[in-house]
């Protein structure tokens, strides 16, 4: 076979363990195809062809790095060469079928076999160049090994016992750690992101123009200037619920809206609540918003159409950086940001004030637990699973736990779950204030998503319910299934409504019941 031909079918998983030679090679080869069966093993959302490259590069490398290392300190063992290429193989085609199974489940368009293979012919290229970096770490680390035992023997004619591989390997970890931190990741890297978060955030989007009403703020009689607002704010004051569920909603007052931009306090958003007159309202609905100053509209209209309009919707703005990165840079700020908010508000009033949050926004707003215990009512979509009030939760199903009976909190997946739990059970407990709902669906990422799930698997995983939109084929892999949830959530938020991270429809009837309008037709 020649050299060209022999190139070409090591990119192919399975194949390529055919042409391997040599034990070493083998035994990396061997971890890089025991992690292509990670990578294409069932996860929460159909994949598209970038995102079977990412899953497949990422745990085909790690697959490779612990095989080797295994190989190294264990020494050389056969490779089943024939019959592990044909796992992969069963591999490939079992993929296929759980894309399409996960796919309908969501009711998403089914993926061809042709973007699986693509992607997965992508993902072992990337696989490819990783390995190339590692040889040339090795490279370097020998280099470097070299030169420390040089320097060693000439200004130390009879040196002890030195550990070269120890020194050499922490020389090259320490400049690649300098270098890569210093100077390129937090230097470069992280203000160029916080530079174009900034420039998004100022951006004026023509389709969302500066509301004329006064019960707006940005308005012409507003306190908070419409060029501050920042682009989520402008895009929540600007907003209307009619265009929002395409409804034609009979109002019996006209919502209020008031936003404050990132440089806002909330002295001022109370002065501008005093200018609209929404503490005369009958509902005050706090939403504290995501990273980038996002609210969910869906949120925010289900809210006004259960109130019949008789409402004020207030949020301000923390950061403008997207919710993965500022948590990780400020876990925080989302917690402190929506205290001070709540705070104030309820020191002001004491009935008739709710709490609403997505992702981000529903851990900084959940998090402060004794806060809830004031209001009349909350509604957390996509809670993040590190959520301290989820946390302490420990009952089965993990996924939609039932909590005292659903006397306060439940756990929703769609409106159903209102007064039934997730088997279809009454509650035992009558639903009290503060009615607090956290909705999410099993096919979520955002709400599973916890950092611990790379090395422990998640109570969740074991659940089986009835009628979830998330496949009963899940099966944990250490480090695997941590990644495949990352990978899943860019394309979470835009799944159908009711499935991913999206929060559509099924918040009009659960808004109804949490602000317990009855009498309100949410249809």
């Amino acid at each position: 076979m020649n050299r060209l031909a022999r190139t070409v079918l090591r990119i192919i998983p399975g194949v390529r363990l055919l042409v391997a030679r040599g034990k070493e090679v083998s035994a990396g080869v061997l971890g890089a195809e025991i992690g292509t069966w990670a990578a294409l093993s069932p996860s929460l959302l159909p994949r598209r062809p970038w995102q079977t490259a990412l899953s497949v590069a990422g745990c085909q490398s790690v697959g490779h790095a612990i095989a080797a290392a295994v190989h190294r300190f264990v020494g050389g063992f056969r490779t089943p060469h024939l019959p592990i290429a044909a796992i992969t193989a069963l591999a490939v085609v079992r993929s296929v079928r759980k894309q399409n199974e996960i796919a309908d489940l969501v009711e998403s368009p089914r993926p061809t076999t042709r973007d699986l293979l693509s992607g997965a012919l992508m993902g072992t290229a990337g696989y490819a160049g990783f390995v190339i970096v590692g040889e040339a770490m090795k490279a370097q680390f020998r280099l470097v090994r070299s030169l420390v035992r040089s320097l060693a023997k000439r200004f130390v004619p009879h040196p002890p016992r030195i550990p070269y591989p120890a020194i050499s390997a922490l020389a090259v970890t320490a400049t690649t750690w300098l270098i890569g931190t210093r100077f390129l990741v937090v230097r470069r890297l992280a203000a160029r992101v916080t530079e174009n978060a900034e420039k998004v955030n100022l951006m004026v989007n023509p389709k969302h123009p500066r509301p004329a009403s006064p019960l707006r703020s940005g308005s012409p009689a507003s306190l908070m200037s419409w060029e501050l607002l920042g682009a989520k704010g402008r895009e929540f004051v600007s907003g209307d619920a009619r265009e929002t569920t395409g409804r034609d909603i009979d109002w019996d007052d006209e919502p209020i809206r008031i936003y404050g931009g990132i440089g806002a306090t909330v002295d001022e958003i109370l002065q501008e609540m005093d200018r609209t007159g929404a503490w005369a309202r009958d509902y005050l609905v706090i939403h504290i918003s995501t990273g980038t100053g996002w609210v969910n509209p869906w949120s925010v209209s289900a809210a006004e159409i259960a109130a019949r309009g008789r409402c004020a919707s207030v949020s301000m703005q923390y950061s403008y950086l997207q919710s993965p990165i500022a948590y990780a840079v400020d876990r925080e700020t989302p917690v402190t940001s929506a205290r001070a908010l709540i705070t104030a508000i309820l020191n002001r009033r004491s009935e008739g004030v709710y709490i609403a949050g997505e992702s981000l926004g529903a851990y900084g707003a959940a998090s402060n637990a004794d806060l809830l215990e004031r209001v009349d009512g909350a509604v957390f979509t996509g809670t993040p699973r590190f959520t301290p009030i989820i946390t302490t939760v420990s009952k089965a199903p993990h996924s939609m736990p039932v909590v005292d009976g659903g006397a306060h909190i439940r756990f929703l997946a769609t409106p159903d779950h209102l007064d039934r739990d997730v088997f279809d059970r009454p509650y035992r407990s009558a639903w009290e204030r503060p009615r607090i709902a956290f909705v999410q669906h099993p096919s979520d990422p955002v709400a599973f998503f916890d950092w611990p799930i790379f090395f422990l698997p998640p109570r969740w995983m074991r659940d089986h319910l009835p009628g979830a939109d998330r496949t009963n084929a899940l099966l944990w892999w250490p480090l695997v299934t941590g990644w495949q949830l990352l990978v899943d959530m860019p394309t979470s938020h835009r799944q159908t409504g009711s499935h991913g991270h999206t929060y559509h429809e099924e918040l009009l009837p659960i808004w109804q019941r949490v602000l317990d309008r009855r009498s309100s037709t949410v249809e």
